[in-house]
């Protein structure tokens, strides 16, 4: 006699419980966004991604609207991630750089949504939703169970924690021999991103083929560069003196006196303490009563990093020369070229400034704040940067002119050119 609806959903969420890991190559579909990635996963919560194919327009509008993503498509594809419960290893074969993130950083798909390799909700298929049989369909020629589910709630508050189930409907196709789950169809609940973008009818696909079933080794999740590569640890919500450690000054007074106060939290801090090097962006919030939030974000680097590149390289291509302080920069009116692809666009102003200061690359963003204050800014971040320079040198020469100091024929001295900045 053949389970029951109810028998075989307790079996597939029983096979799940038992299933320690797996490996897959997983395909997302949802509307326009489409990804294909190799994936890897163990209990309870680790996971690698290689990504083979991605479509993906929202974060290809975002780049193309602010230079907003870290890594873009082509950047991600080819590049192995590893997330090993505390933190996310990212390798870059092509350029001898290891990263080294604080949090789960796979780069999801899905505004709102863990798609890779996450299955988690099959542990909880009978108290989280109600189910019904919805057919039986071969997929690549093996049979499968279809099951309908449908959430009990939507949300539940357990005082110290909410649970939220983010969708309307999903139909699950079992593997009948394995009870793996091939493949998962469901509608985003309305309010979600996801459904704002795809609309009422359209629905989300993930798909699992090549599945192995056996458990990946613990090692491929916590990878090791290779001697000899940069080593880059970023650190987003730094405790006090956080800019104590970067490698270049980073100040904040000019900003502090015009009324801006930073936002710790927003704070991305990246640095390869062994050779120096390092990269950082923080919010800032203007002080101010009015309706429209001011905000400016300051980023700077010793090294550019994948986003800073591209971003120098939009602002110099597509802004105009501007003289920051006793700098040479550049000033991009992002907000100029919208149009209709950002609603609201003609009442929002966004530039960015960009100029170099002792070999450190420094981007200063202002959003709804225009151009004459972004410069007032910018002038005395300059300021700040060529006293500390000044301050630097002056102590050089103090400390040549001690008498523990060695000291130099002028024919020894020779000046040093300024060297380029290594890009990832």
């Amino acid at each position: 006699m053949p389970e029951s609806t109810a028998e075989f959903v307790r079996s597939a969420s029983a096979a799940y419980a038992q299933l320690q890991g797996f490996t897959a190559v997983e395909e997302v579909r949802a509307g326009p966004i489409a990804v294909t990635a190799a994936v890897r996963v163990r209990k309870p919560d680790l996971c690698t991604v290689d990504f083979r194919s991605i479509a993906n327009p929202i974060a290809e509008l975002e780049e193309r609207l602010v230079n907003g993503a870290e890594f873009t498509a082509e950047e991600l594809i080819g590049l192995p991630l590893a997330y090993d419960g505390k933190g996310t290893s990212i390798h870059d074969p092509k350029n001898s750089v290891a990263l080294r993130k604080t949090s789960r950083a796979l780069f999801e798909p899905l505004p709102g949504f863990r798609a890779l390799g996450e299955l988690g909700f099959l542990e909880t298929l009978t108290r989280d939703f109600l189910v019904r049989d919805a057919g039986d369909e071969a997929i690549d020629g093996q049979p499968m169970r279809h099951i309908g589910l449908k959430p009990r709630e939507t949300y539940r508050s357990q005082l110290l924690r909410a649970i939220t189930v983010p969708i309307r409907r999903a139909v699950v196709a079992f593997d009948v021999e394995t009870l793996f789950p091939r493949r998962i169809r469901f509608f985003p609940s309305r309010g979600t991103i996801l459904q704002a973008m795809l609309g009422d009818r359209e629905h989300v696909t993930i798909e699992y083929t090549d599945v192995r079933l056996e458990t990946p080794d613990e090692g491929v999740f916590t990878p090791i560069a290779p001697e000899g590569w940069r080593l880059f640890q970023e650190t987003q919500t730094p405790s006090d003196g956080w800019a104590e450690g970067l490698p270049f000054p980073f100040p904040m007074e000019p900003l502090l006196k015009r009324g801006f106060s930073p936002d710790p939290s927003s704070a991305t801090v990246t640095v390869d303490a062994g050779n120096e090097r390092g990269y950082v962006s923080l919010l800032f919030h203007a002080d101010s009563e009015g309706e429209t939030e001011r905000l400016v974000t300051l980023r700077a680097g010793n090294y550019l990093s994948k986003n800073l590149g591209r971003r120098r390289a939009t602002i110099a291509s597509e802004g105009r020369a501007t003289s920051v302080g006793p700098f040479e920069g550049h000033v991009l009116d992002r907000g100029a070229s919208w149009g209709d692809e950002v609603s609201g666009s003609e009442d929002r102003t966004l530039i960015e400034i960009m100029w170099t200061a002792d070999e450190v690359f420094w981007f200063l963003a202002g959003d709804a704040i225009g151009e004459a204050e972004l410069l007032d800014l910018v002038e005395g971040l300059a300021a700040a940067l060529a006293s500390s320079t000044d301050a630097d040198v002056s102590s050089e020469m103090s400390s040549e002119e001690s008498p523990d100091a060695p000291s130099e024929t002028p024919a020894e001295q020779t000046p040093e050119e300024p060297s380029e900045m290594p890009e990832p």
